[in-house]
């Protein structure tokens, strides 16, 4: 079979002619096989023409790239992930000055190497999405400067994960952006890595900046955060109203102030030091600029220093012993009181501070004055420490104590003196004693004999020879039979042999009669066994010793051995008596204590058993011969509880008894030592915070030409230590050119003049660095041994320069923020305080015309009531009464609240009594409790002050506003008054068993025309003021309000205020109102004259004064009133009553017209205006009193009877 096979590869077809076969099968199978084999090699076709093509593609791509990359003017870069050049465009290599030679180096190293962190952190910021693109400070192979503006993003190149990034050459203007931006960006860290909050605000105490300190300080957020809030948005109400008040004042005084003030800061009180300082443009203060930081640490080491003195000073003066610290120079640095009682110092030379007058003061007492002051010189010439004696005219004698010291670098010696007077007396006479012991012995007065061990006789002593009236020569060779009579013979004898069968002394008491003189007496007889030396018994030797007297004694050294012991325990000193065997023989109760021992155990104890600082061994090697031990030494002992304290210890050797012992005298000096370690810390803190500070010490002498430095000053110049300045010059020459002829001609100054001076220098360090620096000099001094000398400080202030500066240009950026927003202020300002004149206004306009008809009301009202006094109409003239009083108390309180609100109220400081207070506010609001049915409790506790300094009217202003709205409040129970002292404040609680607050009606109880709900007000009636013209008042008081109230459970309001108590009592006037029907003709006999231009009030005034019995005249304005007075003369009238409002002339006018014929005619002035100001204006007039509108009777005819002159005419 033959044909043709057309296989398909790819786009191509192939043709295959296949041989000729066998068979059919073979020849299918043959066939399949092909077309299997030509379809792979097909597949194998396709697969590599598409890898062709790829390739292509990307070829043309790449060519495309490369194109576009060399058409673009821009600089194109691409890197890897690590940073490394992988391709750059030919207008970066241009631009760049570099060909292939950079390709896989880092980018960064195109960078200078102060730009490569900042380039750094500018692409990770980009890699990480938070800016788009920044600009950086290039560098080209020549070293020239190249900026662009930079963009880098994520990408892949050849494959491979990459940076991709373009960057244009921005030129000169991008230098500038940058420059400003890295200059704000400087400014900004600066501000915000100060160690302390620093703010700057406007005149109104918003924040126009913080750094990061002062926002982390509050917890608000970041500092943009606080830009145009106040300080009641981040601290305490208190602390926010404190830093205002300080705001004000800097604002005011157009000067810094600095503040140190305590607080409590997260659980625990801490120091702050703020300072605050006035912002000015152009002469003009505009806001604040504020600096605070803790000073804890600085106000406690201060603390510590001035304890630590304190308690030294306390040691000092407390110790038994004199101590004296003197100068090389001679010259007495401090001293003790026990220095001063020991030497007898009188108080008035110590005054003088003469320490050579002391000194010979002090060395007229001594036996040899010339040796002492001998040896005090040749100490002074070494460090030697010295003990010696020093002994006095009239025979004291005091052990003196000296050793070496440093103060302040210069040498000076301390001095202790220990009177000792006592203590050498009594070894001069114990010296005595024993010489006189010795000669005693020879004859002394016991019975002495020795027997063999059958009882004769071998010697005895004179004293012997008495008992039996023989001399020895008869006595020896016999025995007690031949002397005594049996009896006692016997009994001699069975005490012979019982110690020679102890084989150690026996002791027994007997009574014995001379044979010679016939006395007789208790003896206390030892006999010893006495044997040879090879231990064989020779016989017994007996010492009878007189006892009869000694026993009589006793009892009386019994009775001295408990004073003896009183003596010891009341020593506030541990006294030990320890035996040879280093045991405690005998110990006072202090020792014990100290040790916490009771007075038994202590007695049970070693030395080593609470001696800490030694072993057994060391102790018993230290202390081996007791009887030689006379010193004084510092330890540490060991408490029963296992605690160690350190212990000043005084031992000294002495033979009791004949036994070794020694005396130590233990002081507890823990504390001491507590405190010389907290002065030797404060010593060192001192000296790291003059590092810290960067401040040294300085001395010139410009008569011997020369100066001396603290070891800071030495270390701010890089001086060396080993080698002072040799003269002035050479301590001057570390001076500027610039600042040297200033610092010289003020130092010449200050030595002719004694001025300080404080100079900024430039000073040039050893290294070649320069630096600024403070020098001050605090004045000339004299000293007798320096001659004249200046001191003062040295202070590196180069930080303090650089702030400056900083401060400087963040000061002038703010001044320009601050000018802007100062303009909308004061235009605000303006709008604001027209506004409040305007208001002002209103309201004293609307109070005039609004009193001015209710004067007409209230005067009917009164009028009537009393002419219907009894009738039915009596109850309707008082109804209108007190309607229109309720009126007249909303539109005080309305006026009120308008003065509080413009700042317009003031306060009184005069006299008043609280208790009279409280009890006429309950009598005044006892009338509408009755008329309820309730109770009203007043209570007064004995602590409340008789007198107390304050404003008795807005005192009682307060208690009537919340006594009255308890009584509307409450329908049943009662409103209670209790008044009292509770620390350093009045306390008034006004309690009521009404209708109760809840805790919502409580939050908004003391806004302005709020109450309750709108119920409340339907039903009780008020203005909502009452509570909100309280609370003010009690703030201005400086006092607090606060309510505890609970829906149908009542209310308790508690009012503090400072108690300042005043040394006489002035009753607060009252116009007294009386139920009763006034008495008639109160003012018979006067004449008066009325001027009001209302016809209504005309005949109101008239009909009250006429019912009073007063004649009277009534004019329409002030002219009027001129001429009529003029008409009848001054000497008609009684007393003028003068409205201020009226036409033609007004009542001020008037008043001053009057005057100038009539001086003494009283004039009182009435008028609608109720603000205090109207009052002022009419004394200042020339009226004598004021009376407000609507007149009360009462009050008229209190004013009228206490102004009027005596009512005489016809």
């Amino acid at each position: 079979m033959c044909g043709l096979l057309a296989v398909s590869l790819g786009n191509t077809w192939v043709r295959v002619s296949p041989a000729p076969v066998g068979g059919a099968g073979h020849s299918a199978m043959l066939l399949r096989s092909t077309v299997a084999m030509l379809s792979g090699l097909a597949r194998q076709f396709k697969r590599l023409r598409q890898r062709l093509s790829a390739r292509s593609r990307v070829a043309t791509r790449h060519q495309n790239r490369e194109g576009l990359f060399q058409a673009i003017p821009d600089l194109v870069f691409v890197l890897d992930l690590e940073g490394r050049v992988r391709h750059l465009n030919p207008a970066a290599r241009r631009s760049l000055g570099c060909g292939d030679e950079f390709i896989g180096r880092e980018l960064l190293e195109l960078h200078s190497p102060v730009q490569r962190t900042e380039a750094r952190q500018s692409l990770a910021e980009m890699l990480a999405g938070n800016c788009q693109g920044c600009v950086l400070h290039l560098q080209r192979a020549d070293g020239d400067p190249l900026v662009v503006d930079a963009r880098v993003v994520r990408g892949s190149w050849d494959g491979h994960d990459a940076l991709l990034g373009i960057a244009r050459d921005v030129g000169p203007l991008a230098q500038l952006k940058y420059e400003m931006l890295l200059r704000d960006r400087y400014q900004r860290a600066v501000l915000d890595n100060f160690p302390f909050l620093v703010w700057l605000k406007d005149r109104d105490s918003r924040f126009l900046a913080v750094n990061r300190a002062f926002a982390e300080a509050t917890g608000k957020g970041q500092p943009a955060d606080l830009v145009g809030r106040s300080d009641f948005d981040c601290w305490a109400s208190d602390l926010a109203d404190r830093y205002r008040a300080d705001d004000r004042a800097v604002l005011e005084s157009g000067h810094s102030r600095i503040v140190e003030e305590e607080i409590e800061e997260a659980g625990r009180r801490a120091w702050i030091e703020t300072f605050k300082s006035p912002v000015s443009v152009d002469g003009k203060v505009i806001g604040t600029v504020g600096f605070a930081r803790d000073i804890t640490e600085r106000i406690t080491a201060r603390q510590a220093v001035q304890q630590s003195e304190a308690i030294l000073r306390a040691t000092l003066d407390a110790t038994a012993d004199g101590i004296l610290v003197v100068g090389a120079a001679g010259q007495v640095l401090t001293h003790n009181r026990r220095f001063q009682e020991m030497w007898r110092v009188p108080e008035e030379l110590l005054a003088l501070h003469a320490d050579k007058r002391l000194l010979a003061f002090v060395v007229e007492q001594l036996v040899d004055p010339e040796s002492f002051q001998h040896q005090v010189n040749s100490l002074y010439e070494s460090d030697a420490t010295s003990w010696d004696s020093l002994h006095f005219r009239d025979g004291r004698v005091f052990e003196r104590y000296s050793a070496a010291m440093r103060i302040g670098g210069e040498r000076a010696r301390i001095w202790s003196f220990r009177d000792v007077t006592l203590s050498r007396r009594a070894q001069d006479e114990l010296e005595h004693e024993r010489g006189f012991l010795k000669t005693l012995i020879h004859t002394i007065p016991d019975l002495v004999w020795l027997k063999d061990p059958q009882g004769v006789y071998l010697a005895c002593n004179p004293r012997f020879e008495a008992l039996f009236g023989a001399k020895e020569g008869a006595i020896v060779g016999r025995t007690d039979h031949d002397f005594v009579e049996p009896v006692l013979a016997d009994f001699f004898r069975a005490n012979d042999l019982a110690a020679i069968a102890a084989g150690q002394p026996r002791v027994n008491e007997e009574w014995l009669d001379f044979a010679d003189g016939g006395y007789r007496g208790l003896f206390e007889t030892t006999k010893t066994p006495m044997c040879d030396s090879q231990g064989r018994l020779i016989g017994v030797l007996g010492i009878a010793h007189d006892v009869t007297a000694a026993r009589a004694a006793e009892a009386a050294l019994r009775e001295a051995g408990e004073r003896r012991r009183l003596l010891m325990d009341t020593s506030r000193d541990g006294i030990v008596i320890i035996s040879q065997r280093h045991r405690v023989v005998e110990a006072n109760r202090r020792f014990a204590e100290m040790l916490r021992y009771s007075p038994q155990d202590v007695l049970h104890l070693h030395t080593w058993d609470w001696e800490a600082n030694m072993t057994e061994a060391q102790v018993q090697e230290a202390f081996a011969d007791l009887k030689e031990v006379d010193r004084t030494f510092e330890t540490r002992h060991r408490r029963s509880d296992g605690t160690i304290f350190d212990v000043e210890v005084s031992v000294s050797g002495t033979t009791v008894a004949g036994e070794n012992v020694v005396i130590a005298l233990c002081r507890d000096i823990s504390d001491r030592k507590k405190a010389d370690l907290a002065l030797r810390e404060t010593l060192a803190f001192l000296r790291e915070s003059q590092a810290i500070a960067k401040v040294g010490g300085w001395k010139a002498n410009p008569t011997t030409n020369s100066v001396k430095w603290t070891e800071e000053v030495y270390r701010l110049l890089g001086h060396p230590l080993d080698s002072p300045p040799v003269d002035l010059a050479d301590g001057l020459r570390y001076y500027m050119p610039e600042s040297l002829p200033a610092v010289r001609a003020a130092l010449q100054h200050t030595f002719e003049t004694g001025e300080p001076f404080t100079l900024e220098c430039r000073m040039l360090h050893v290294s070649g660095q320069d630096f600024w620096a403070e020098l001050r000099c605090i004045g000339r001094i004299q000293d007798p041994d320096e001659g004249t000398y200046l001191t003062g400080t040295f202070q590196d202030i180069s930080e303090r320069k650089l702030v400056d500066l900083e401060l400087q240009r963040h000061r002038e950026y703010l001044e320009e923020l601050v000018a802007a927003r100062t303009a909308e202020l004061v235009a605000a300002r303006d709008a604001a305080e027209a506004a409040s004149r305007a208001k002002s206004e209103f309201l004293a306009n609307m109070s005039h015309e609004i009193r001015t008809p209710l004067n007409g009301v209230l005067g009917w009202a009164q009028l009537g009531a009393r002419a219907e006094a009894g009738s039915r109409s009596e109850a309707t003239f008082t109804r209108i009464l007190e309607s229109g009083q309720l009126l007249l108390g909303i539109i005080n309180d309305i006026l009120d609240f308008s003065r509080i609100e413009a700042g317009k109220l003031h306060l009184e400081s005069i006299p008043y009594s609280p208790a009279r207070i409280s009890e006429h506010a309950c009598e005044l609001v006892a009338g509408r409790a009755q008329e309820k049915g309730i109770r009203i409790e007043w209570q007064v506790r004995a602590d409340l002050p008789s007198t107390c300094l304050g404003d008795p009217l807005r005192v009682e202003q307060i208690l009537m506003n919340l006594l009255s709205n308890a009584v509307k409040f409450t329908e049943q129970g009662g409103v209670s008054l209790h008044a009292a002292r509770s620390g350093e404040d009045l306390l008034f609680q006004v309690s009521d068993s009404g209708i109760g607050l809840s805790e919502e009606h409580v939050a908004r109880l003391f806004a302005p025309f709020e109450q309750a709900d709108n119920s409340t007000t339907r039903r009780y009636g008020g203005s909502g003021l009452g509570l909100a013209i309280t609370r003010r008042l009690v703030d201005m008081m400086h006092g607090s309000l606060t309510v505890s109230s609970r829906p149908g459970g009542g209310s308790r309001f508690e009012v503090r205020l400072p108690c300042l108590e005043a040394p006489l009592v002035v009753a607060p006037a009252h116009a007294e109102s009386d139920a009763q029907a006034p008495p008639v003709a109160r003012l018979a006999g006067l004449t008066i004259l009325a001027a009001d231009d209302n016809e209504i009030n005309q005949y109101i005034l008239e009909e009250i004064l006429v019912s009073e019995g007063a004649r009277v005249t009534v004019v329409g304005d002030g002219q009027q009133a001129v001429d009529q007075i003029r008409r009848d003369g001054a000497e008609t009238y009684d007393l003028v009553l003068m409205d201020i409002q009226m036409p033609c002339l007004d009542g001020y006018e008037a008043t001053r017209r009057i005057h100038a014929f009539a001086p003494a005619l009283p004039i009182v002035g009435q008028t609608a205006h109720a603000l205090a100001e109207e009052r002022a204006k009419c004394l200042a007039a020339g009226m004598i009193d004021h009376l407000a509108k609507p007149i009360d009777i009462e009050v008229l005819v209190t004013v009228v009877l206490r102004h009027a002159r005596t009512g005489s005419r016809p």
